[in-house]
């Protein structure tokens, strides 16, 4: 998200993505049925699981290790 602010063409196309992503993980926890409580806004979880997981990968990038995006994801399980 280094991109500038006037690049506004690109941005959107960033938006788009991360919007495409979070939709698919929306249809991942739709998937999960009842597993998930109904009172649980899916759209805010999918954006949740989506802001882990990037967080995730940039970290594993600095520490060149996979092991905190395992953490991460093993904490989002929980």
């Amino acid at each position: 998200m280094e991109i500038s602010p006037e690049m506004v063409e690109v941005n959107a196309k960033i938006a788009a993505n991360f919007e495409a992503w979070s939709g698919a993980v929306r249809e991942c926890l739709q998937a999960a049925g009842n597993r998930i409580p109904s009172r649980v806004d899916l759209k805010m979880l999918s954006r949740f699981v989506l802001t882990v997981m990037e967080g995730a990968v940039m970290q594993a990038r600095a520490y060149r290790s996979i092991e905190p995006f395992d953490q991460a994801v093993a904490q989002l399980r929980d």
